[in-house]
């Protein structure tokens, strides 16, 4: 420790021996409270700095807690649905036809991967036993003969179902034996808005086929043709609604328009292989719900 002094800069150890002891004692006193009063100030320093950072702390952790409920509290929020509901009209869910998928008549026969399909028949009705079903396909769709009762598939019994059946004339002209999945031969709406024709598929996929092949198994709605072989199939389409469904109503349910479903409706004739393509659709005459005599 540097002191000055009359004689100049001297150190502790020069000055201390020529201090008489009382102005030595003074000294040491006077050092001893300055150590002092630097180290008071120093802890208050750290205290001040400790105390800063405990209530830093503490605010974080109450806001982390604030947070946590918050996300606990959305968790608990029921979302409820609306109680109306409505839904598009099936010309407004269509899509363009490809430019590839030809429209035909109901006379004409189409071609697809070998395989020729011409409609015979279409029969549409309030149930199956109006349809004008013959005695066999009947029963078959009653349950009878390894068939299906396809009652089964009505899903509400307040709602009213219309039952398109098509009978099909398929006929191999390859020179090999094929699979033929008539389940495939589904049903489209098909809307002439502007240049371009729209489609809207009506059928869901889900029928029941009289006359294929494979009974009782997954693949009981396929008909195996040998080349050259011939077979008629009737196609049931079901679990079809009467009219379209505008909405949903939490008081009322599911509600229904004046539209009816069958609007103007055509066959698509993928039936062969797993991979579609663009065939063309057969105009099965069913206009507004109703089968019409044009050709």
């Amino acid at each position: 420790m540097m002191i000055l002094t009359a004689g100049g800069v001297r150190t502790m150890a020069q000055v201390l021996p020529e201090m008489n002891s009382d102005r030595r004692r003074k000294f040491m006193k006077k050092r001893s409270i300055g150590i002092l009063l630097l180290g008071l100030t120093v802890c208050t320093c750290i205290s001040g700095c400790s105390s800063q950072s405990i209530a830093d702390v503490n605010e974080k952790s109450i806001q982390a807690e604030e947070e946590t409920e918050t996300e606990y509290a959305k968790k608990d929020v029921v979302i409820k649905e609306p109680e109306e509901k409505t839904h598009l009209s099936l010309r407004e869910q269509a899509a363009p036809l490809s430019k590839g998928n030809r429209l035909l008549s109901r006379n004409e026969t189409a071609t697809y991967r070998g395989i020729e399909i011409t409609v015979v028949d279409v029969l549409v009705a309030d149930s199956k036993e109006e349809a004008g079903l013959t005695e066999e396909e009947l029963a078959y769709f009653s349950g009878e003969n390894g068939g299906e009762d396809i009652d089964t598939t009505r899903k509400h019994e307040n709602w009213e179902y219309t039952w398109p059946f098509v009978r099909i004339r398929l006929k191999n002209t390859m020179n090999e034996e094929q699979d033929i999945c008539a389940g495939q031969l589904e049903l489209y709406n098909v809307y002439d808005d502007g240049e371009y024709k729209k489609v809207t598929k009506v059928s869901e996929g889900y029928s029941k086929v009289y006359n294929a092949d494979y009974k009782g198994t997954s693949f009981e709605n396929f008909v195996s043709l040998q080349p050259g072989e011939e077979r008629i199939v009737t196609v049931a389409y079901l679990g079809l609604t009467k009219y379209q469904s505008k909405g949903y109503s939490s008081s009322e349910g599911v509600l229904f328009t004046d539209t009816p479903t069958l609007e103007n409706v055509y066959i698509k004739t993928y039936a062969v292989g797993n991979v579609q393509e663009e065939e063309p659709l057969i105009c099965l005459n069913i206009k507004n719900g109703k089968v019409v005599d044009e050709q």
